[in-house]
């Protein structure tokens, strides 16, 4: 028995996978915990019901959702630039990479494909992971303003628009290797081989 044992891209996409799991289980705890504490019910509004709280934090939580995509890319594109600097490139002329399709009379094309995939493909994984759980973290702090709203009696009228959003966020975010290889060759400009 001779077999390789999972990739470094692979081992490290198990990882960060494991935390996306671990944090998108939250919203579910949270939503439980309302359910077990009495707070999980529609409650409707009542009169003379301060609705100030949930606008301030309704803002709060657009601007944080608008955050947390544009902070963890501005920070992975500057660590992938950084990190980089470490992997030897290759100039090519007339490589045709898998998946790209060339007519036969389409010009020479010339671009610049790191020489080693695997460690590139570490790199960029190391590149990824702390812009990857500051948008997940940011993410899920948007549920625990929908929990926070749900313990203080505004009830799932309030709770669960906030709920939704953060777990929706969290959905987009799943973690796949052609994921970061994309961002991570658009940060550097350029291309990784098959790995």
């Amino acid at each position: 028995m001779s077999g390789a044992g999972p990739s470094v891209g692979d081992q490290r996409l198990m990882v960060t996978r494991i935390l996306w799991g671990a944090i998108t289980f939250t919203v579910f705890i949270y939503g439980f915990i309302l359910h077990l504490t009495g707070h999980g019910n529609l409650n409707p509004v009542r009169e003379g019901m301060d609705l100030s709280l949930p606008l301030a934090l309704g803002v709060m939580s657009a601007s944080v959702a608008v955050v947390s995509f544009v902070l963890p890319a501005r920070v992975f594109r500057q660590s992938a630039e950084r990190l980089a600097r470490s992997l030897k490139v290759t100039d090519t002329v007339n490589v045709v990479m898998p998946g790209e399709e060339r007519g036969f009379r389409s010009a020479p094309s010339s671009s610049k494909v790191y020489e080693n995939g695997s460690a590139a493909l570490a790199v960029a994984f190391t590149a990824f992971q702390t812009p990857f759980i500051l948008g997940i973290a940011l993410s899920e702090s948007i549920v625990i303003n929908g929990f926070l709203l749900g313990f203080l009696g505004y009830g799932l009228r309030f709770a669960a628009p906030f709920f939704a959003v953060g777990l929706a966020l969290l959905l987009v975010r799943f973690p796949t290797k052609d994921r970061v290889i994309g961002m991570f060759e658009a940060a550097t400009r350029v291309r990784m081989p098959p790995v």
